[in-house]
């Protein structure tokens, strides 16, 4: 899955909403990336109906599903944010992560 053509003003707004790591945010963020609600709501353990109600703002995972669900969708936005620096070399996303983090 690809953004298309991404540009500084996607990547901080995919950056922005990892960070703030809610269930609307993370929503959005699935919707941004192309995932299914299904794909997203199976690869973490829970029925496709809860995480749509925490997608929403009504109720919220336990620490652990939304450690599963970021990780998840981190994975995603890791693919696209290493297609727009033109490298997958870790040290080059650690350091851009490592930034992002600080930035922000």
């Amino acid at each position: 899955m690809t953004l298309g053509t991404l540009n500084y003003g996607t990547v901080s707004g995919l950056i922005v909403l990892v960070k703030t790591g809610d269930g609307p945010s993370l929503g959005r963020l699935r919707g941004l990336m192309g995932e299914q609600l299904a794909d997203i709501a199976g690869g973490i353990g829970v029925a496709e109906n809860q995480l749509s109600k925490w997608e929403s703002g009504e109720g919220a995972p336990t620490s652990g599903q939304m450690a599963k669900w970021r990780l998840r969708l981190s994975h995603d936005v890791d693919a696209e944010i290493s297609r727009f620096l033109g490298t997958d070399n870790p040290d080059v996303m650690h350091h851009f992560w490592e930034l992002a983090w600080r930035l922000g």
